[in-house]
């Protein structure tokens, strides 16, 4: 399905690259934002398959945040100087900067810009807490937010070696088992952390949350991450917690992309259906 490419630059350290799929059903209600976790990048397996079956109902943007460590190629972590400086701080810029741009109409693409009246973010294990934390930070923003084996806790996502290591030894690595790379993770990343502790507390915030926020979840993700869904919806019991059985992490899907399963079109007809039936009703502007 056809695409737009699109870059936008706020400086040389950040780059963002994206794609826009117009929808193919007319008059769409909504923009669908797609968000990558760790290690990750828009082109990685399942998202452009990902976008492509939602934009058979809405507009939807994947990106590579600045800082994944991914540049032009789109492909290889060529940028791995980046990828030991890629805070939470810095991706949650990114990506209020890819909103704003939907909601002001000036997202650097030729042709029809993206419908603004809705915008839901759909993140992936890190960029699923991203996209939490956003919706938390700037509701007026955010319409609502679906998490695919989203991640609750920042800081379990290094564990507690590796940010010991970067506290003080000033920097830690850790394995890319795809591409068999060392990848840097700077002093930078745990002050950060350290620094917006309360912010980026995920659990002790989402009572708070102010628009819709469903979780999708494959069965065998990996346990620290489904503890995670365990807390969030005890502390929040009206957020709904979908179980798409026979999913792993990326819900059967492997890079380079071979073709679809059945957890991975499972999990994007939910996401679907759930955008329809819980999403865009909200008004778009809060009170």
């Amino acid at each position: 399905m056809s695409s737009i490419s699109f870059q936008y630059e706020q400086g040389p350290e950040r780059i963002i690259r994206g794609d826009f799929h117009p929808a193919l059903r007319p008059n769409p209600q909504a923009t669908v934002i797609l968000v990558h976790g760790f290690k990750g990048f828009k082109d990685w397996g399942m998202f452009p398959y990902a976008a492509g079956r939602l934009a058979e109902t809405f507009d939807v943007i994947r990106f590579n945040l600045s800082r994944n460590g991914v540049g032009a190629s789109l492909t290889d972590f060529d940028e791995l100087d980046k990828f030991g400086k890629q805070t939470f701080t810095g991706d949650l810029e990114d990506l209020k900067d890819v909103v704003v741009l939907v909601r002001e109409g000036k997202l650097p693409v030729a042709g029809r810009q993206p419908v603004a009246e809705r915008v839901v973010l759909v993140g992936h294990s890190r960029g699923g807490g991203e996209s939490i934390v956003l919706a938390l930070d700037e509701p007026a923003l955010v319409d609502g937010v679906v998490s695919w084996n989203g991640s609750t806790s920042f800081p379990a996502i290094f564990g507690e070696p590796a940010l010991r290591a970067m506290r003080e030894d000033g920097i830690a690595y850790i394995d890319n088992a795809r591409t068999k790379q060392r990848m840097p993770l700077e002093r930078v990343i745990a002050d950060d952390l350290a620094r917006n502790r309360d912010r980026f507390d995920i659990i002790a915030r989402i009572p708070q949350l102010q628009v819709p926020l469903v979780l999708i979840q494959g069965t065998d993700d990996f346990r620290s991450l489904w503890a995670g869904s365990e807390k969030l919806v005890s502390a929040a019991p009206s957020v709904p917690w979908i179980h798409i059985a026979g999913g792993d992490h990326t819900f059967g899907a492997k890079h380079p992309f071979t073709g679809s399963t059945t957890p991975l079109d499972e999990a994007i007809a939910a996401t679907g259906r759930e955008i329809r039936e819980r999403m865009l009703q909200r008004p778009a502007d809060l009170e």
